[in-house]
C-alpha cells in the first residue's frame, strides 16, 4: 500500500532494503506496519456531517487507536457493528461499509 493511504498512526514494525535482481540499479526499501483499521473518509463525512468536523475527527481518531483484536470483538460481539458514543452523541459504524479491520480485508471486496 502507498504511505499516503496510511490513516492515524500506524505500528510501524520494521523495513529492509534490497537490489532487484534484475536490475541491480533497482533499490527498494520495504517498511512493514501491522495491520490496522481502514476508514471510508468519504462515507463517514457524508453520514455523519451533520454532527461537524470535529465529531468527524474524534470519531476517525477513536476507530483509528483501538487494538485492531479489541475492534474485531467489538464488531463481532454486536451483529457488525461498532456503537460508540462521543461528545456526548451515540453512533454506530457498520464494518465494511464505514470501515474495515484492514487494507488487505478492503481490498479482498
Amino acid at each position: 500500500m502507498p504511505a499516503e493511504e496510511l490513516q492515524g498512526a500506524p505500528k510501524f514494525v520494521g523495513e529492509t532494503e534490497f537490489v532487484m535482481q534484475e536490475n541491480d540499479k533497482e533499490e527498494v526499501c520495504m517498511k512493514v506496519y501491522l495491520a490496522a483499521p481502514k476508514l471510508l473518509d468519504q462515507k463517514l463525512e457524508a453520514e455523519f456531517a451533520e454532527h461537524g468536523p470535529e465529531f468527524i475527527a474524534e470519531l476517525k481518531k477513536k476507530v483509528l487507536v483501538d487494538d485492531v483484536n479489541a475492534l474485531q470483538d467489538a464488531v463481532d460481539n454486536n451483529n457488525g457493528n461498532l456503537v460508540l458514543t462521543l461528545l456526548d452523541k451515540e453512533v454506530t459504524l457498520k464494518h465494511k461499509e464505514h470501515f474495515f479491520l484492514s487494507a488487505r480485508e478492503r481490498a479482498t471486496l
